[in-house]
């Protein structure tokens, strides 16, 4: 976890992917995830699970990740206590201690769930640096939560976005002796006033520090619009715009085949030019993938990166497949006329009247005529299942 970027959303960021590539346009809003179990458990035992900083920033870091997700409703830590709660000390399983106080998970969850406000409104991360930022608009308050992994203290260069004038920060620190330290503790360190942006900190080892930043700050506007779209001649064309300026700055353009696991297409050198806008087109992408996910990763000068939202392209439509049955009844043979999608492979399925599956044939291309057996099969009614990547048919035959 140290020295590396891991996935820190699992199932969490493919249920945040089916509500929005598979429900309704109106389910994006309403359709919410909760999570009901999240710790930073190592199931391969390589970590002893012990209840101490080094996991609580973990814990930390998967809560801020999941909540940047908008339809994450709520983190439930596993668990307040669990069943041996009385007999084992510094179990990694509590958030409470026998005597009902927090623990290292314990403090640090309240550290970050005291400090939530109602929009989250940016997440960088570098391989050291995690940073969560808060905002509330009624009240003008932004809180930035960072934690830093490394086991030495790190200096960064905090930019903070539509500041109206310099204002004034505190800083809170949750930290301890070194990872291993059961007993971290947050606490006030000092304040900043009139703070001028870029703003110079150095953040504590191993810690979580809360900054408080006062009035004067006006609703932030996210720093990159991304958008992708599929041309006539089936190219994809992905445009993207920058507020910040930022001539020292790379854009990673990634895609992927199922929102998850992401490979880089190219490369684009930042370009500070008066309106920041840039297009890219992906040609010929991958035959035979129905949706093609795509986003985009700016790497500023300072080595943070942020991410733009995922964009997905379908590149063939439900209405693509055609299935004709020639002739019905049939016999020991059904010959079939198939057009429409042109490269996605088709699985057929064969069910009897009961709804039992009795026969799978190989798998073939979406396109032309061909014949399927029914030899060996009694008479009666049978259903033939056509299935691509996106939609599916059944035809039904009567066996004479």
């Amino acid at each position: 976890y140290r020295t590396t970027t891991p996935d820190l959303r699992g199932e969490v960021q493919v249920a945040a992917n089916a509500i929005k590539n598979f429900g309704a346009a109106t389910d994006n809003s309403r359709i919410k995830i909760l999570t009901t179990e999240f710790n930073a458990i190592d199931f391969s035992g390589f970590w002893p699970n012990i209840n101490d900083l080094g996991h609580s920033l973990v814990v930390s870091d998967i809560l801020g990740d999941c909540l940047e997700l908008s339809q994450v409703e709520s983190m439930l830590f596993w668990n307040t206590r669990w069943i041996d709660n009385l007999t084992t000390s510094n179990s990694l399983l509590d958030a409470l201690n026998k005597s009902g106080q927090p623990n290292a998970n314990g403090t640090a969850l309240s550290v970050f769930a005291n400090n939530l406000l109602p929009q989250m409104v940016s997440a960088t991360k570098t391989t050291a640096i995690r940073t969560y930022a808060f905002f509330d608009k009624l009240n003008s308050k932004v809180n930035i939560m960072l934690i830093n992994k490394e086991v030495t203290e790190q200096p960064i260069n905090l930019s903070v976005l539509g500041l109206a004038t310099s204002t004034s920060f505190a800083r809170w620190e949750f930290k301890g002796k070194d990872t291993s330290d059961l007993a971290p503790a947050y606490a006030f360190r000092d304040s900043v006033k009139q703070v001028s942006y870029p703003y110079n900190l150095m953040l504590a080892a191993n810690s979580v520090t809360v900054l408080k930043v006062g009035s004067g700050l006006q609703q932030p506007a996210p720093a990159l619009t991304f958008t992708a779209a599929l041309l006539p001649n089936g190219n994809v064309q992905l445009n993207w715009q920058n507020s910040v300026a930022d001539d020292n700055a790379t854009y990673a353009l990634q895609r992927s085949e199922d929102g998850v696991n992401w490979s880089v297409i190219a490369t684009v050198p930042a370009d500070a030019t008066p309106t920041n806008k840039y297009s890219f087109d992906d040609v010929n992408p991958m035959a035979n993938i129905p949706k093609l996910y795509y986003r985009l990763a700016y790497t500023a000068v300072s080595g943070q990166v942020t991410y733009s939202e995922i964009r997905m392209v379908q590149t063939q439509t439900q209405t693509d497949l055609v299935i004709k049955l020639l002739s019905n009844p049939v016999r020991e043979t059904a010959n079939f006329t198939i057009s429409g999608i042109k490269y996605a492979p088709l699985k057929i399925n064969l069910f009897n009247d009961k709804g039992s599956l009795i026969r799978k044939y190989d798998e073939r291309a979406a396109d032309g005529n061909f014949t399927l057996s029914l030899s060996g099969l009694p008479h009666g009614v049978y259903f033939f299942q056509f299935i691509s990547p996106i939609t599916q048919r059944v035809v039904k035959a009567i066996k004479q």
